[in-house]
């Protein structure tokens, strides 16, 4: 947070300021750290234009039991990143499911580009010493969850 110039930081920690809009939350790299310095009765508006992100942290946030299960019976493959690539942001799908596919999708495709990626890590043929699986998925996400919810699996 030192890195922000104090006519940015500086008013929103006023008083009279105690509320916070974030138009463009994204991966929330500057949202969580700016959320963890405002106090607890500052008002928090949290947007993003992309629909299956928003599904993704309003999960975390309100579904997370359901989204922690999706993510441990998740069996990465091509197929999942085609489906997923091609199904993203379309309406008609339960919220949770969109976030969930949102994240897996970041998680198994190359440079974690999502949609905007050409394919899955490790090609399409899967030969590479990095495929769609390197390191197992759910493990990579286990890293982002409390303690509490990985010893209960």
């Amino acid at each position: 947070m030192s890195r922000f110039p104090c006519w940015v930081r500086d008013p929103l920690f006023q008083p009279k300021n105690l509320e916070y809009r974030e138009p463009f939350f994204g991966s929330g790299a500057v949202g969580f750290q700016l959320l963890s310095m405002l106090p607890s009765n500052a008002r928090v508006w949290l947007n993003d234009q992309d629909y299956s992100l928003v599904c993704l942290w309003k999960s975390v946030k309100e579904s997370s039991e359901e989204l922690i299960e999706m993510v441990r019976r998740f069996e990465p493959s091509t197929d999942a990143f085609d489906k997923f690539k091609e199904e993203d942001g379309a309406p008609g799908i339960e919220p949770v499911t969109l976030g969930f596919q949102k994240l897996a999708l970041h998680q198994i495709s190359f440079s974690g580009n999502g949609v905007k990626a050409g394919g899955p890590i490790g090609g399409r043929k899967q030969r590479s010493e990095f495929n769609a699986d390197f390191g197992n998925l759910n493990s990579r996400i286990h890293k982002y969850l409390p303690r509490s919810l990985i010893s209960s699996s």
